[in-house]
């Protein structure tokens, strides 16, 4: 940067912390401090404002025309509050949206964060304007307005409403061995499992696997949730986890359409998870102010 001492290395550490660790500026500022470097608040934000601006927006840019390019992607979206954001209250929600390529041979691995005010439907159509190909997501109502080749579901979710349900269905029945539950998470788990023989095998090989060994056992499952859906509570959580299951099926099969398709959305999970992490911790966004347009040198 034009008359600063900062190094890209040192950007990039402060960025890291800030983002990757969620570790705050005031803490940031005070380590410095504590192995005798001045650096305030004020500095470390003027340097994430300017590299940002000036040369990752470019990569930035060119990446989110790369990846819409993906013959599959995942995107995801967890809450974050930020401070100081100009028109609205501390309290209000924001949203940190992220883009990812396919764990399944993707063409380039790609991970994009985009922060929005809101949760709306219009801010994944906005990013995903031009894209094609096939989408990954849980089955929050926002993606569905968003038009591609096809809408594939999360497994791991489906699992999870069974795997919640099991405590509580467990306390009315003489255990979890041989209840509804257990059938449910053993038949969505040798899907899972069917998926680790095929990982390292083509597209194409794992397209023709999946319709061959995953097919049937998907056909099984909707057909055991429908015979036995009806014998339950109407509001217990094993009847939510079952009709999750019977309302989706199409969202939920659609990745047997292509082979670069994956059955969970945990690429994108995954990659969110360090602002959840965060903003559990305390971890929250301060709104940048315009740094002002030359540094000291002392910066």
């Amino acid at each position: 940067m034009p008359h600063s001492i900062v190094s890209p290395s040192v950007v990039a550490h402060v960025m890291m912390q800030k983002y990757g660790y969620a570790l705050s500026l005031y803490r940031q500022e005070s380590e410095w401090k504590r192995i005798g470097l001045a650096f305030s608040r004020a500095n470390l934000a003027n340097w994430i404002i300017i590299a940002s601006k000036e040369w990752l927006a470019l990569a930035y840019g060119r990446m989110h025309e790369m990846l819409l390019e993906e013959r599959c992607l995942h995107a995801d979206e967890t809450p974050i509050q930020v401070h100081n954001e100009k028109g609205r209250k501390n309290t209000s929600k924001s949203y940190m949206w992220v883009y990812a390529s396919t764990a399944l041979n993707p063409t380039r691995k790609i991970r994009l964060f985009e922060y929005a005010p809101t949760r709306s439907a219009h801010c994944a159509e906005t990013f995903l304007e031009g894209f094609s190909s096939y989408l990954l997501t849980d089955d929050y109502v926002g993606y569905r307005s968003i038009k591609t080749a096809g809408h594939c579901l999360c497994w791991a979710h489906a699992r999870r409403k069974f795997v919640d349900a099991a405590p509580a269905y467990a306390k009315e029945t003489d255990g979890l061995e041989n209840t509804l539950v257990k059938a449910g998470i053993d038949q969505i788990s040798q899907l899972f499992d069917k998926e680790k023989e095929c990982k390292s095998l083509s597209p194409e090989e794992r397209y023709e696997r999946r319709l061959g060994e995953e097919k049937p056992i998907l056909k099984a499952l909707f057909a055991w949730a429908e015979n036995n859906v009806d014998k339950l509570l109407s509001k217990s959580s094993l009847t939510t986890a079952m009709n999750y299951l019977l309302s989706n099926r199409d969202g939920l099969t659609c990745y047997l359409k292509d082979g670069y398709c994956d059955i969970s959305n945990n690429t994108a999970e995954n990659s969110i998870r360090p602002f959840t992490v965060g903003g559990k911790t305390g971890f929250l966004v301060t709104a940048p102010r315009e740094p002002k347009p030359v540094l000291s040198s002392t910066a």
